[in-house]
């Protein structure tokens, strides 16, 4: 959409209400469809039978939720990558900053892109 030779600062980007709209109606519907499972599994569950219950890791509750252990493994596991991935980010940009950079800043060369002043009209 975008003719060719514009600098992207001359683009004229405009809010579609259609996709607006269908990405909001996906969302909701992820959202209902998502919650409904736990929601499902929690009334199947007997509440006086659970209160009862003295022992939290019973016999019955252990096959229920025998893979929680390993969702808090994987769970620990990403974010753990994800802090170590942040901790380098900071780390590089540090070392791009101007007075970490390892090049000479005297010898750069600049110029200035002339655009038009007014807004280029879109093809239809």
């Amino acid at each position: 959409m975008i003719p060719p030779f514009t600098p992207a600062s001359e683009a004229d980007f405009r809010l579609n209400l259609r996709s607006a709209l269908l990405q909001s109606w996906r969302s909701i519907v992820c959202g209902v469809l998502f919650g409904c499972a736990p929601a499902w599994q929690t009334a199947q569950l007997n509440l006086s039978d659970t209160l009862k219950e003295s022992d939290a890791l019973s016999s019955s509750s252990a096959g229920r939720h025998g893979f929680a252990p390993y969702l808090v493994v994987v769970e620990f596991a990403l974010a753990l990558t994800l802090l170590t991935g942040a901790g380098l980010v900071i780390h590089s940009s540090g070392k791009l900053s101007p007075r970490g950079s390892r090049f000479r800043q005297d010898h750069i060369l600049t110029f200035f892109l002339p655009s038009p002043t007014t807004a280029l009209p879109l093809p239809n």
